[in-house]
């Protein structure tokens, strides 16, 4: 009986070391699985879309050229301010103007005969000068990288001094009184341009072409007393190269040919009316910066 007791003593001893055992091993850890998010789509790299504000500066070289019109019967006799190589040049505007040795009309219904008064210049003049200003505009690039297509508008207006100083003479009657000479100023005071714009990004630089319309204040002022000023329609173009320096900054180099028709009308002390025409073709070379809203 005593044996028996102690063997029932001693497996349940076992069986208690065993639990013991058993609840002193360490609970596993169970791992939640790791659950990687997609790469995100990066955003397109469009250096150039968007609005911009800026500033320029230039310099203009251009000539002045025939700008006749024959169809005021109401102007009468008048001067006619046009440049040819030689004074004894036929010169014919729409098939209305016929000049005749120093004779000529603004008035198709005259004879040449009956003209009194011929100016004329020896040599186009030649027009020079400076302008600066400001620029705003808005470009679009299409594609999601740093090159692609860009296109836009852009208005600019510039305060200009663009001037051509040349002597201007006058035959009284054909010559029977003899030959006046008198000094002449053009001047191109104001420029404004709108453009629609269309180029090439190459990532940081943008090469570009443009076309538009122009409108510019001329005046027109002899020492007999003329003056005139008036606004001058025309069309402009050209093309330039734009660099980004900056997140938000760029500068540029642009050329612009500028091709205007001015039509001035006024008086002198010696004749009434004058009509001037001219068309005047200008070349500006200007530098920039633009600030990217």
């Amino acid at each position: 009986m005593k044996k028996l007791f102690l063997t029932s003593v001693a497996m349940g001893a076992l069986v208690a070391a065993g639990g013991v055992a058993h609840a002193a091993d360490p609970m596993p850890i169970v791992v939640a699985p790791t659950v990687v998010a997609p790469a995100p789509v990066p955003a397109p790299v469009r250096i150039w879309t968007g609005g911009y504000i800026g500033g320029h500066a230039g310099l203009a070289r251009g000539r002045l050229a025939d700008g006749l019109t024959c169809d005021d019967d109401d102007l009468g006799p008048a001067t006619a301010y046009f440049f040819v190589e030689e004074p004894g040049d036929d010169f014919d505007a729409d098939g209305d103007c016929d000049w005749n040795l120093f004779a000529g009309t603004l008035n198709p219904d005259q004879n040449a005969a009956d003209v009194k008064y011929f100016l004329q210049q020896e040599d186009a003049p030649t027009t020079r000068g400076y302008l600066a200003g400001a620029q705003i505009g808005f470009n679009f690039q299409f594609g999601n990288g740093p090159n692609g297509f860009v296109v836009g508008a852009e208005v600019a207006h510039s305060f200009a001094n663009i001037q051509a100083d040349f002597q201007s003479y006058a035959f009284i009657d054909q010559g029977e009184f003899g030959l006046i000479e008198w000094n002449s100023r053009f001047e191109i005071s104001r420029l404004t341009t709108a453009t629609v714009r269309a180029g090439f990004a190459f990532g940081r630089a943008l090469a570009y072409g443009e076309v538009g319309l122009a409108i510019g204040q001329a005046s027109w002022t002899n020492t007999l007393g003329f003056t005139d000023t008036e606004m001058a329609h025309g069309l402009v173009y050209g093309g330039g190269l734009e660099v980004a320096i900056g997140n938000n900054i760029s500068i540029f180099g642009e050329y612009n040919r500028v091709r205007l028709n001015h039509n001035f009308l006024g008086t002198s002390f010696f004749v009434f009316p004058t009509q001037v025409g001219v068309q005047s073709t200008t070349n500006i070379f200007k530098a920039g910066f633009n600030i990217h809203l």
